[in-house]
């Protein structure tokens, strides 16, 4: 190639790549947005192929791939559903709208109540006896339960006596238990009002019997003193027995317990009592016949091996109950009282069993025999001394 030729060569190879450029961008596709761009005034009668798209266009034209749906969305879009639940996010589900259902009511309540809780029914309580308050007693205190074993005492003939003296106002025993100047009966009235915490105020005379006893009898000094004076039932104090059904005292067994004094009236209000038994204490005095034998169940009494003196009161069988008495070894005197028909050898009614010191006290000849007689042991004699005779002559 001459050197005249190159310019042309060159100019046609411009045209040539220029006319590649041209079929390439003819070749692409027009996107729709130029396709549907009007055409600038004064360039539609232009003809010819539109100027080729740049590189940045081409790029942006591009389009970019569909983003995949949430299953979740797509089934609320196609079906409506929210997907598919499982059955541990349906029962979330119940237990958060139960939640907000219930706290949804207790709100409306407190609204409507006035968030104020009902005042609680307040029911009377039976009064008891509680320790001893520092201030005069109230209604937990009545004077009624004062007045009521009062009466108590006043309405049997054998202790109407006791209830002289007696204040008749709850006050006036605060404090008495302790007090070396009280009686025993207003110790026991004290204890009962201001210590006892049984709540049965039907038996409040029983009670405070039994708490007079034990004053009168040294209880402080028994041998055995279990649940005495307690708020136990009198059924668990010791020597004490009750029928299992009825709950009544039945019987006191006081034996060899260290009982120190004379026999209390207050027996005669324990009137369901059918056994007493005080063998081998420290009784002394005379044995109280009208109260023992007002005692209308009263079948078997013990007073032996004590130091009772007087004689023995015919009263004590006017309940038409008494079969068994023993009252020997004391110090008692006089005539046997009962008739001839209560010995052994008759009927055996009233008296089935019995024994008496026939020493000292007066029996009918074939009633008192070694059968019931007891007599005091006949003092023991120094034993003689053996000599031996060979000794004196040797």
């Amino acid at each position: 190639m001459t050197v005249a030729d190159q310019p042309t060569n060159i100019a046609e190879q411009g045209k040539s790549k220029k006319m590649d450029r041209d079929e390439e961008a003819q070749a692409q596709p027009i996107p729709e947005e130029e396709k549907r761009a009007p055409m600038p005034p004064g360039t539609e009668s232009v003809k010819g192929p539109p100027p080729p798209a740049s590189k940045k266009k081409k790029k942006s034209a591009k389009k970019a791939p569909p983003r995949e749906k949430n299953p979740k969305f797509k089934d609320l879009e196609e079906t409506g559903a929210w997907g598919s639940m499982s059955t541990t996010e349906m029962y979330v589900g119940m237990v958060i709208l139960a939640i907000l259902l219930i706290g949804g009511g207790v709100a409306i309540a407190l609204v409507v109540t006035g968030g104020e809780d009902p005042e609680p029914q307040i029911v009377a309580a039976p009064p008891r006896p509680t320790e001893a308050p520092t201030a005069a007693p109230t209604d937990v205190l009545p004077d009624s339960i004062v007045a009521n074993v009062l009466q108590g005492i006043q309405d049997n003939p054998a202790t109407a006596s006791v209830a002289n003296g007696l204040p008749v106002t709850a006050v006036a025993y605060q404090g008495l238990r302790d007090s070396p100047t009280a009686s025993a009966q207003e110790k026991a009235m004290s204890w009962l009002l201001f210590d006892d915490e049984w709540e049965i105020s039907a038996h409040a005379l029983a009670r405070w019997s039994m708490a007079s006893i034990y004053y009168q009898l040294g209880g402080m000094n028994w041998t055995s003193q279990e649940n005495w004076l307690s708020s136990e039932s009198v059924c668990d104090w010791e020597g004490a027995k009750c029928e299992p059904i009825s709950g009544s005292l039945r019987e006191i067994d006081l034996f060899k317990n260290g009982l120190v004094g004379t026999i209390p009236v207050e027996f005669a209000l324990l009137t369901s009592l059918q056994s007493l038994l005080l063998t081998e204490n420290e009784l002394s005095g005379t044995i109280p016949g009208a109260a023992l034998g007002s005692l209308p169940n009263l079948s078997i009494l013990y007073l032996d091996s004590n130091k009772l003196n007087g004689t023995v009161p015919v009263a004590l069988a006017d309940n038409g109950a008494l079969n068994t008495l023993f009252v020997q070894f004391n110090m008692l005197t006089g005539i046997w009282p009962f008739p001839t028909e209560a010995c052994p050898s008759g009927t055996m009614e009233p008296l089935d069993r019995f024994g008496l010191d026939c020493d000292r006290v007066s029996c009918s000849f074939g009633c008192c025999d070694s059968y019931n007689c007891y007599r005091d042991p006949v003092p023991t004699l120094p034993p003689i001394p053996v000599i031996d005779v060979g000794n004196l002559f040797p």
